[in-house]
């Protein structure tokens, strides 16, 4: 039987390659997006919260009981019961986040965010922006809030630990969460196969580097691009929690 295990990570913030991680390594598995990989329909549609949430813990233990894993685990998604089940079985949990501004660029045109956070649908481009800023935030004090009893990791250090050329924290934290151990043969093995998503049509000598794309631009890049009142608003809500995660904010 595997040990379960489950990874808080807020969206856009590095869960599908710490899924790939996690499954180049034999014995180890984990789902990024258990919903979208079971086929199952979004809550509502077709189906109520409550049965997709009870056709996602079947799923995750029955997997949890196959004798060729050492490790099973879950990368959001998970519910109470999937928790409970987890805590139960001896697993741990681990909170995953990256830099607050380059989070919140990939994810504040996306409505249901920003509608979470105004209480209705915003009506322009500065509301897209203040309604996810309100969500995302909130979300990231959550999980602050919770790091006195779960971990937290930044993506930037599983990274730099790797760029680094040994990798020490990298395997501590994969060996804490899977209670598997990790030696520098998988470090290795990560830095020779598993690019970051967003890297992964570079040289492989610049994986896990802070080289900005296209998709995915520079925290600097990203500050310039916004209006002086998207940047007030984001210190408003963000400034005490880049602080306290360590992130610089620019000009600041």
């Amino acid at each position: 039987m595997a040990i379960p295990f489950g990874i808080y990570n807020l969206g856009n913030s590095g869960g599908s390659w710490l899924e790939s991680v996690i499954r180049s390594k034999p014995g180890c598995y984990a789902w990024e997006e258990v919903r979208r990989d079971l086929n199952l329909p979004k809550m509502g549609d077709g189906m109520t919260g409550e049965e997709v949430q009870a056709r996602i813990f079947a799923f995750f233990k029955e997997q949890c009981e196959r004798d060729d894993l050492q490790a099973c685990g879950l990368i959001k998604g998970f519910r109470i019961d999937v928790a409970e089940y987890i805590a139960a079985q001896g697993g741990r949990f681990l909170q995953h986040v990256r830099n607050p501004i380059r989070h919140l660029q990939g994810t504040y045109k996306r409505s249901k965010g920003a509608e979470n956070g105004l209480g209705r649908k915003p009506e322009n481009e500065e509301e897209y922006f203040l309604g996810q800023v309100l969500w995302q935030s909130s979300r990231y004090r959550k999980y602050l809030r919770r790091a006195e009893t779960i971990p937290l990791i930044r993506l930037e250090d599983l990274s730099y630990s790797l760029r680094d050329g040994c990798g020490i924290y990298f395997m501590q934290v994969l060996s804490y969460i899977t209670q598997v151990e990790w030696t520098h043969v998988d470090a290795f093995r990560v830095v020779d196969k598993v690019p970051p998503r967003n890297q992964a049509y570079l040289p492989r000598f610049q994986w896990f580097t802070d080289i900005p794309s296209k998709n995915d631009p520079s925290a600097n890049d990203i500050w310039e691009s916004w209006t002086s009142s998207q940047r007030g608003v984001f210190l408003k809500h963000y400034e005490t929690i880049m602080l306290t995660l360590g992130y610089a904010i620019p000009e600041v």
